[in-house]
């Protein structure tokens, strides 16, 4: 599936090549995915603890209860 390059936000996008880079390219093209059909909040709950970039970012976007 490709994605419309404006549906992402410009962070999430940069965290997601982050961890990419990183070795998780699967688990980075799934939190993409999970932003896109859902939302950032539901993605970080949905991610957080698979990967240290998304980790960060959502602590740093306030988006882990």
């Amino acid at each position: 599936m490709i994605l419309p390059v404006l549906a992402i936000p410009p962070a999430v996008a940069a965290v997601a090549k982050a961890a990419a880079a990183g070795g998780a390219a699967v688990v980075a093209g799934a939190f993409m995915l999970d932003v896109y059909n859902t939302s950032t909040y539901t993605a970080c709950q949905n991610f957080y603890g698979q990967n240290g970039v998304i980790d960060n970012f959502c602590e740093a976007t306030g988006h882990i209860d």
